[in-house]
């Protein structure tokens, strides 16, 4: 709800990057469902071997690249 709101006032504004926005929606949708998706098929072990190089590749980031 409250993204929603928040986005009729920024949108009134006119500081709305629209195109911007759509990409990243259709990104974080496809994103949720390919996720539900492989937890359903391949179980929480896929999830937790991908959590864990995720942090690895951001721990490494922050150490070398920040």
């Amino acid at each position: 709800m409250y993204t929603v709101g928040a986005l009729a006032v920024f949108a009134v504004a006119g500081e709305v990057f629209w195109l911007i926005g759509c990409v990243l929606a259709v990104g974080n949708s496809l994103g949720g469902y390919l996720g539900a998706k492989l937890t359903l098929t391949h179980g929480d072990a896929l999830i937790r071997r991908m959590l864990t190089v995720a942090i690895t590749a951001m721990v490494i980031k922050l150490l070398f690249f920040s």
